[in-house]
């Protein structure tokens, strides 16, 4: 089973980790092979299924921390995002340096709306793990939608001067930069996003705000034109 999930074969997989559990392993094993069931389920986006087997799980392994991640994880794809903070937290307290369990409990607080909750959670993360960039990138998110463009920018920067191919991040910070006048460096920004994404149409009309805004109306109409026709 974990021979075919791990090639995505995962309708294979379900069926291998259903017949090891008609077979009534101990305990301690049932609960990891419906850990890996419901791990299956997620690769096919069943994520009621997935969430059935993660509590069967830990109703045998209460104190697997990946198995309340997991099943947040699922949670969090059909939206629940209450039930997801609720795992988040579980495994945390299992696994106080969960680094990836604070972002994640940081995303679901942000769907939430909780700004100040998911700051608070990313700044945790980071602490654990200061050069995840996916961390750095979704506090920078965060501190735009509070509308505090220097601390986002100061993320952005962090992100870029760790893999200058996360392109989001130059995008927002191109976003930022604009907002705060700084067309230049926003045009800057939104050029080095295309070497590493050219076919979305939005870099384009926002390079071509920026340049509008700089009375370069040739290059504005350069930029919306690609914007069209992408």
């Amino acid at each position: 089973g974990l021979d075919r999930q791990n090639r995505g074969d995962y309708d294979g997989a379900i069926d291998d980790f259903t017949k090891a559990i008609s077979l009534k392993p101990k305990a301690s094993e049932l609960g990891d092979v419906y850990y890996n069931r419901g791990n299956a389920f997620i690769g096919k986006n069943n994520f009621d299924a997935a969430i059935s087997d993660y509590s069967r799980a830990i109703q045998l392994k209460p104190g697997e921390y990946e198995y309340y991640y997991n099943r947040g994880v699922a949670q969090q794809n059909k939206n629940s995002f209450d039930e997801a903070i609720a795992d988040f937290t579980k495994a945390i307290e299992l696994f106080p340096g969960f680094a990836v369990g604070y972002n994640n409990r940081g995303n679901a607080r942000m769907s939430k709306n909780d700004v100040d909750g998911a700051i608070a959670d990313y700044g945790k993360a980071l602490a654990i793990a200061p050069r995840s960039t996916d961390t750095l990138y979704n506090r920078g998110i965060a501190w735009q939608a509070k509308g505090n463009l220097d601390e986002a920018i100061k993320d952005f920067t962090a992100v870029l001067s760790i893999s200058s191919s996360f392109y989001l991040a130059s995008v927002n910070r191109a976003v930022a930069l604009l907002e705060k006048g700084s067309l230049d460096s926003a045009i800057a920004d939104y050029t080095h996003a295309l070497e590493f994404k050219t076919d979305d149409p939005a870099i384009y009309y926002g390079r071509g705000s920026a340049r509008q805004k700089k009375k370069d109306l040739v290059g504005a109409l350069t930029d919306y034109d690609k914007t069209i026709e992408l």
